[in-house]
C-alpha cells in the first residue's frame, strides 16, 4: 500500500477514535440512566439534574480522550508494522478499552447498590433484570 494511503488512513483513525469514543460515553451515559429509572434508584430530580449537567459532558469527554489516548498508544506500539496491523490494533484496542470502561462505569454508576429503590422490579442490588448475568455489575 502507498505511503500516501496509510496517511490517509491514519487520519481517519485520528478523528474516528475520539468520535467512536464519544458515541460510547453518550451510550454509557444511556445505559446507565435508563436503569436508575427501570430501578428508580437515584433518580430523584437532583440526581436526574447531576446525570444530565455533570455525567454526560465527563462521560462523552472523558471516553473521547480515552479513545484518542488508547489509539495512540496503539499507532505507536505498531508503528513499524504492515498497513493492515497498524488500522486493526488500534482499532481493537479502542474498542476493548471503551467497552471496558463502559462496564466499569455502569457498576459504578448505574447500580448504586443499597439505594432504596421505589420501582419494585429491580432486587436490593439495583441491577436490572435485563443486565446480562455474564457481565459483572
Amino acid at each position: 500500500m502507498s505511503q500516501s494511503k496509510s496517511r490517509s488512513y491514519g487520519r481517519i483513525l485520528w478523528v474516528g477514535a475520539p468520535v467512536l469514543g464519544m458515541f460510547a460515553g453518550y451510550g454509557a451515559w444511556l445505559l446507565v440512566v435508563n436503569a436508575r429509572a427501570y430501578c428508580d434508584a437515584a433518580f430523584e430530580p437532583g440526581q436526574k439534574l447531576g446525570l444530565v449537567v455533570v455525567e454526560l459532558p465527563a462521560s462523552v469527554i472523558g471516553y473521547g480522550l480515552c479513545a484518542l489516548v488508547v489509539h495512540g498508544a496503539g499507532w505507536i506500539a505498531t508503528f513499524r508494522a504492515p498497513t493492515l496491523l497498524r488500522v486493526c490494533v488500534p482499532l481493537l484496542l479502542v474498542v476493548t478499552a471503551l467497552a471496558l470502561l463502559a462496564d466499569w462505569y455502569f457498576m459504578v454508576e448505574g447500580t448504586p447498590d443499597g439505594y432504596p429503590g421505589d420501582s419494585g422490579l429491580c432486587p436490593p442490588s439495583n441491577i436490572p433484570p435485563w443486565w446480562p448475568g455474564w457481565l459483572p455489575a
